[in-house]
């Protein structure tokens, strides 16, 4: 797969709980992207709500952030450093699970913190529940849409087996027990193109 020089992919985990299964999930569609590109200067970052950059305080400004474009005027230096490191990612790919029929406060903070540096940001979304995520994936790609991020048109709804959802049984990469991911390889990989696709449409612009 061809992409440009110089790029850098953040994997934004979507949950804050410990021992939940987004960070394990997060972990194997790091794996599957890091097999995926064949470029030696790509980089791909995994945050989640313990890591830095990721904020974790509300809105702190008078204004609201589709008033600053300018991130040194962030009331917060957590979220100008937040602003920093979205600008310096070339595609986000946010992996959340769905939680009471939508998709946690964390990282819904984590987007509404800033504006300008969402627009035409690359991104793909991938969802995990009972169900596969779907009404969380809805509602995120209504926030999205409003963020003007360039969502990938290719859904990737990971549907958790019971015992992964009702006994302490976790997402684990690599291990045997996690081979129900393998069927949705495919449809990770196919969302990875269109996301490059976006990447190097951006790029020649």
């Amino acid at each position: 797969m061809d992409i440009p020089s110089v790029v850098r992919f953040c994997i934004l985990v979507g949950s804050a709980r410990f021992g939940g299964n987004t960070i394990g999930l997060s972990k194997w569609v790091y794996n599957e992207l890091q097999s995926t590109i064949n470029n030696s200067t790509s980089e791909i970052c995994l945050v989640d709500p313990h890591t830095k950059p990721h904020p974790v305080t509300p809105v702190l400004d008078n204004t609201s952030p589709a008033m600053i474009k300018d991130p040194t005027m962030y009331a917060s230096q957590e979220v100008r450093d937040w602003s920093q490191f979205i600008n310096s990612c070339s595609a986000m790919i946010i992996v959340s699970p769905e939680y009471n029929g939508g998709y946690p406060s964390t990282l819904k903070n984590a987007l509404d913190v800033l504006f300008w540096e969402w627009q035409n940001k690359p991104a793909a979304v991938v969802t995990a529940g009972g169900g596969g995520g779907r009404k969380c994936d809805e509602q995120l790609r209504q926030v999205m849409s409003a963020l003007q991020m360039d969502v990938v048109e290719q859904r990737v709804q990971v549907r958790l087996p019971k015992e992964y959802t009702y006994t302490n049984q976790r997402i684990i990469p690599s291990e045997q027990h996690d081979t129900f991911l393998v069927q949705y390889r495919d449809t990770l990989r196919y969302a990875f193109g269109q996301l490059t696709d976006k990447i190097s449409k951006t790029s020649r612009q």
